[in-house]
């Protein structure tokens, strides 16, 4: 399965989505600062959403109409890469998260996936909504699974609270007398952070890991007695008779 991530920004709010009696997501005026924007993605990439496909792009387009119009020349295709409506099927984010995943058949894959990381996370939903109305594609929620949220965070404060042992250690040990060397790529920030532990002493050090551990376990808490939302969108599939 191949994976692309890609960080944008939106600057604008639309707030008239509307579900109507099948579940289906639709803009009440069509998503139409989605149709007509360019999003700017990390390495350089460009970003459009049409009422037929999604476009990325490396090449520079002075607007949306200029984007779209050399993503339908067959000259330019091999400069693009196109997500038609047809072959995206599955659109899935949770509202605090950050990632909007999108599953879509490749000429590679059946099943590929595109992340989309928005640089704001309070537009992950309005960016999902308006992709889901623009596809035409129907809205299911459910709440995040608590025990594997619980589970997995965790481990992460288990990590955390090791690495705390590991520097409030280092840091005793630096008082002593004892020199640690260092070597590879990060040699200079090891150095500095050394020098930082060692500044602040072994009191310091467990304060700092402390108020980290307790952040973290703050965190973990908070969001198991308030679980998250998974919205997933599906393609529709009509039925014929």
């Amino acid at each position: 399965m191949g994976y692309i991530s890609v960080s944008f920004k939106i600057n604008r709010k639309n707030r008239n989505t509307a579900t109507n009696s099948q579940g289906c997501v639709r803009n009440k005026n069509k998503s139409k600062y989605l149709m007509e924007k360019i999003f700017r993605i990390e390495k350089k990439k460009n970003l459009i959403v049409t009422p037929d496909y999604i476009a990325l792009s490396s090449n520079k387009f002075e607007d949306y109409t200029e984007m779209k119009k050399k993503s339908e020349m067959i000259s330019q295709k091999k400069d693009f890469q196109i997500i038609n409506k047809k072959d995206l099927y599955g659109i899935v984010f949770n509202e605090k998260g950050n990632t909007i995943k999108l599953s879509y058949a490749s000429e590679t894959e059946v099943n590929d996936m595109i992340k989309l990381i928005p640089s704001d996370n309070s537009e992950l939903k309005e960016l999902a909504d308006s992709i889901g109305s623009i596809f035409e594609m129907e809205l299911k929620t459910k709440t995040e699974n608590k025990a594997k949220y619980l589970t997995l965070n965790s481990i992460k404060i288990l990590f955390v609270c090791l690495f705390s042992y590991l520097i409030v250690t280092a840091s005793i040990n630096m008082q002593q007398g004892t020199e640690y060397e260092f070597s590879g790529k990060q040699k200079g920030l090891s150095k500095l952070f050394m020098l930082f532990i060692d500044t602040i002493g072994p009191i310091g050090t467990s304060i700092f890991c402390a108020l980290a551990i307790g952040y973290y376990s703050y965190k973990l808490i908070k969001r198991y007695k308030n679980p998250a939302i998974d919205f997933e969108f599906k393609k529709i599939i009509h039925k014929t008779t």
